[in-house]
């Protein structure tokens, strides 16, 4: 759509104020119980939280088409870009809050900037076994030679190309910061939570494992929850 960094950081901090970058299946309704202002119940879903006046649901869980719609709304509020960047979402997702979105700002800023660092050194990969360079910087073979390529943090044995491997470690880096698990290490191809369905939710279990000796000890202690729910109403 043409549209520059300053779109993409808006967009980028949409989805964290929404779906926390989660493809999410369901919205406010089924986590909370939230209304329109008529009554009717919420109907959002998908990354930016789109209601069915959106589109249809295969669109809003549909990444890219979700962003395009996005957009398309954006550039029609007039001034956007001279708006604060909270405000200027806030015409477009129309939530009760305009400056609900402001805290996403530098974390949002921080992811994509990792994911716009442009390619470097391109040239100076030395093509194996005399293939050329792909389109997109690979080879025609599917190969790079090792001395090209670095190990990520996380996973010694996985490598990638030496720029690739730099902007995915700065999104994680800034995921982290922002939601407190690694990203990788919640939906890596070895994580439990990469094999469950869409609408289950990535959660910190709040329980500690203990030994309970008896019932009694069970009964005072959830006697204490209860207090301390009640407390905080």
């Amino acid at each position: 759509m043409g549209l520059d960094g300053q779109a993409q950081v808006l967009g980028v901090m949409t989805t964290m104020g929404e779906s926390s970058l989660k493809n999410l299946t369901y919205g406010d309704y089924e986590r909370g119980g939230v209304t329109n202002p008529d009554g009717s119940r919420t109907t959002s879903i998908g990354l930016f939280q789109q209601q069915d006046s959106w589109g249809s649901r295969e669109d809003r869980l549909n990444p890219t088409k979700a962003a395009t719609m996005f957009y398309e709304r954006l550039v029609r509020v007039d001034g956007w870009q001279n708006m604060p960047p909270s405000r200027a979402i806030n015409r477009v997702q129309i939530n009760s809050d305009p400056d609900h979105y402001t805290k996403w700002l530098a974390p949002a800023v921080a992811v994509a900037s990792a994911l716009t660092v442009p390619c470097q050194g391109q040239a100076n990969y030395d093509p194996p076994k005399g293939a050329a360079p792909g389109p997109w910087g690979g080879y025609e073979n599917g190969r790079i030679g090792e001395s090209q390529l670095a190990p990520l943090p996380w996973a010694p044995d996985e490598r990638l190309r030496v720029d690739a491997a730099q902007a995915l470690t700065a999104l994680n880096n800034a995921f982290r910061q922002t939601f407190g698990p690694s990203f990788l290490s919640a939906y890596g191809a070895g994580s439990p939570h990469a094999r469950v369905g869409p609408k289950s939710r990535l959660r910190r279990s709040t329980q500690t494992l203990r030994p309970v000796r008896n019932q009694s000890a069970v009964r005072t202690q959830r006697g204490r929850q209860r207090r301390h729910r009640t407390s905080h109403r």
